[in-house]
């Protein structure tokens, strides 16, 4: 369950709630409140709670953000930049530029699908156009990744044949010496004969 923080308007007390509560009493001085009621009319607008959201995340200051977009809920809960704000929270994102830049599809996460479901048509483009970014990324990876393995494929391939061509190579230079041994040796065998032959006719 996710916890909200309100004030109290009788004491100014902190309130840390679940969300989705609607009545409760200060734990400070047990005064009744209405959730609701308090985060729309406390000095607090919607405007100003998203602003502060969008303030902290600059400075990283994530449950401070969080705080601010679940008070924001309260509010209004079909707002986009709400769910907009939670999904940088969730993603630890400072700018809203940045949503293009995360490594992962938008769409599989449940802030990115409110924020599109209250969108009105041009937020809803930007919003699409951050997840295009992404796989486009992604798309431009996976062409560079195909296009390194067909490198180097294309080097082993290289690499095989220069071997191939190198052992061929060595085989023929194998053969040619092993005709010559041949050849030697038949030479020395028939020599060898004609001298036993000649020094057979001297003796006689």
């Amino acid at each position: 369950m996710e916890i909200i923080t309100i004030e109290c308007p009788n004491c100014k007390g902190n309130l840390h709630l679940d969300k989705g509560t609607e009545k409760c009493f200060c734990a400070y001085c047990r005064a009744e409140v209405m959730v609701r009621e308090v985060a729309s009319s406390s000095g607090t607008t919607l405007d100003s709670l998203v602003k502060r959201g969008f303030l902290a995340l600059e400075f990283a200051e994530w449950d401070r953000a969080t705080d601010s977009f679940d008070q924001a809920t309260l509010i209004d809960p079909e707002h986009a930049m709400i769910y907009v704000g939670k999904l940088m929270v969730e993603l630890e994102l400072k700018h809203e530029r940045t949503l293009g830049q995360h490594d992962k599809e938008l769409t599989g996460y449940i802030n990115y699908q409110k924020a599109i479901r209250f969108a009105d048509s041009e937020f809803k483009k930007r919003l699409e156009k951050y997840n295009e970014e992404i796989i486009e990324v992604k798309q431009k990876k996976l062409e560079e990744d195909a296009e390194k393995r067909k490198a180097e494929l294309e080097r082993l391939k290289r690499e095989h044949e220069k071997i191939t061509h190198l052992e061929g190579k060595r085989r023929e230079e194998n053969a040619l010496k092993q005709r010559k041994i041949i050849f030697i040796t038949i030479l020395s065998m028939v020599l060898i004969g004609l001298l036993i032959i000649v020094i057979s006719f001297l003796n006689k």
